[in-house]
């Protein structure tokens, strides 16, 4: 089995914002489920892609407190982490682009590094949604980055993140079916942020 997670905040509040893209991925999978379980402080779904079962997770603490919901959904389950894909938001894509990897730098997302932390590894899969930057003279600063993901995007940036949020989807099943290498070269698109 399969653990797929994603990654955003819980409640009407956040629902829309551009640190949830990650969590809409995950929606987009469940979208034919009649319900989700409540357990291990998540919303849990199982669907089969292709020939494998897979567990759809999505956190119900907030982002910075991801790894303990993951972890325990994937104890019970026994799903090991080289099965964990992790969708999610990222600030270094343009909006709209998409790109899918294994392991490597969690890039300061609070959400990626508390899952590192309770799963001991980083070597887990990740589909990166792009949500682009801020722009201006303070858009590196920490208060304009975190006003930033947990903005609404504009319609049209919106439209872009939902295009890669669907092929988000496919990519997710190409990479079980098929593999790393044949879904990152379907699948990532959009030029690097």
């Amino acid at each position: 089995m399969f653990a797929i997670v994603g990654l955003g905040n819980p409640g009407f509040r956040y629902e829309r914002t551009r640190h949830n893209a990650g969590a809409w991925v995950v929606e987009e999978l469940g979208r034919s489920l009649s319900s989700w379980e409540d357990k291990f402080d998540a919303k849990l779904g199982r669907v089969d892609l292709g020939a494998e079962r897979a567990l759809l997770v999505l956190p119900q603490s907030y982002m910075n407190l991801s790894g303990g919901p993951v972890q325990r959904a994937m104890a019970f389950y026994k799903v090991d982490a080289e099965r964990l894909i992790v969708c999610h938001d990222e600030l270094d894509l343009p909006a709209g682009a998409l790109r899918i990897k294994k392991g490597g730098s969690t890039a300061g997302h609070q959400g990626l590094n508390d899952i590192k932390r309770a799963l001991g590894t980083q070597d887990f899969y990740r589909v990166r949604v792009g949500i682009g930057r801020p722009q201006g003279e303070r858009a590196r600063a920490d208060d304009a980055i975190s006003s930033w993901v947990l903005g609404r995007p504009a319609a049209e940036e919106e439209h872009l993140i939902r295009e890669a949020v669907a092929d988000a989807v496919g990519a997710i099943g190409c990479l079980i079916e098929k593999g790393l290498d044949e879904a990152q070269q379907r699948f990532n698109r959009g030029k690097a942020g």
